[in-house]
């Protein structure tokens, strides 16, 4: 395991994901309180809505994640230039703006990266977002009940929870600005997001997993936390580090962090969100705890609730948590 960046420099941060999940975690990460130098590794598997539509009409990378990443990642993640990439317009395919801009930009440069550098600079980006692969990719996948799916969208929302999965071409090539900044990191943070279709795509892309293999990075796996409908369903804490160890991964996390209700520290603790009785927690069970811990090398159980979102970690308690994470990394 290697050595940090002690020398008073930035702390050089990796997260790798996709979906809704990437954004949230980076917005976790720019709340660590200390300098960090922070790259998204994002996946290009996505073919649902907007960046599903540009993917087949304009033959280009799925915008989608990447903006949102950028969006995160933005001076001002609140401000006008921000919300106006991320809004969606109704009557043309729900279209997000930023999507539209950055196909447009490509299609006029023919450049696709240099368009993501622009955009980066348009919206004063504190960190840069890269995607795993720029092959066209597709994820394909088999459900627990043996059927054979392919594609993000129906993978994600209509197979039911999947027992594997896989990249087709299984030989795409890893970007290598990609690759060399996993290389090169102190932390890189896997999730938290969907498990088959946000990380996996990333981790399938042979030179990304290579990478990871090579990095002297701490890997940490950050588990969803609740348990949603659709590929995941039903999973507990160990069947997602099950899912890791067939897909040959598990050897690729150094820390494992997952949220499991502590009411001690916590009393009188109730989510506000109406949805909470449908989605509950990804279950970790007493008796699991120290099979986990016998699987990967640490592991963090730590109450991370957030009051008004029940599918979500709470910001702040996720960037407490990666912060000890990093204080252990900092003393090696």
């Amino acid at each position: 395991m290697a050595s940090a960046n002690t020398s008073g420099g930035a702390l050089r941060v990796v997260s790798i994901g996709g979906g809704t999940g990437q954004p949230a975690l980076i917005a976790a990460l720019r709340r660590l309180g200390r300098p960090i130098s922070l790259t998204a590794v994002v996946a290009m598997a996505d073919d649902g809505r907007s960046s599903g539509i540009l993917r087949e009409r304009e033959r280009m990378l799925p915008p989608g994640d990447l903006r949102k990443c950028m969006v995160a990642l933005a001076a001002d993640p609140g401000g006008p230039l921000a919300r106006a990439l991320e809004h969606r317009f109704s009557y043309l395919d729900n279209h997000a703006l930023g999507n539209l801009l950055i196909a447009a930009m490509a299609d006029e440069t023919g450049d696709f990266m240099a368009t993501l550098e622009t955009v980066e600079g348009l919206l004063g980006c504190v960190g840069r977002t890269l995607p795993s692969t720029l092959d066209p990719v597709t994820i394909a996948g088999v459900s627990a009940a043996g059927e054979r799916v392919s594609g993000q969208a129906r993978l994600s929302y209509g197979s039911g929870r999947l027992e594997r999965v896989w990249l087709e071409p299984a030989d795409a090539r890893a970007f290598e600005p990609a690759a060399e900044a996993i290389r090169a990191a102190d932390l890189i943070v896997l999730g938290p997001g969907s498990l088959f279709t946000s990380l996996m795509p990333n981790l399938l892309v042979p030179g990304i997993a290579r990478a990871l293999e090579e990095t002297r990075a701490r890997r940490v796996f950050v588990c969803p936390k609740a348990d949603v409908p659709g590929e995941t369903e039903g999973m507990d804490a160990e069947g997602y580090l099950d899912a890791l160890e067939a897909a040959g991964f598990l050897s690729l996390v150094d820390v494992a962090l997952f949220h499991r209700r502590d009411a001690a520290a916590r009393p009188g603790f109730a989510s506000r969100d109406p949805r909470a009785a449908l989605f509950p927690d990804v279950a970790v069970s007493g008796e699991a705890t120290a099979r986990i811990a016998a699987r990967v090398p640490a592991v963090l159980f730590r109450d991370m609730a957030d009051e008004d979102a029940c599918t979500a970690h709470d910001r702040r308690l996720l960037a407490a948590a990666l912060t000890e994470v990093i204080d252990d990394v900092l003393q090696r």
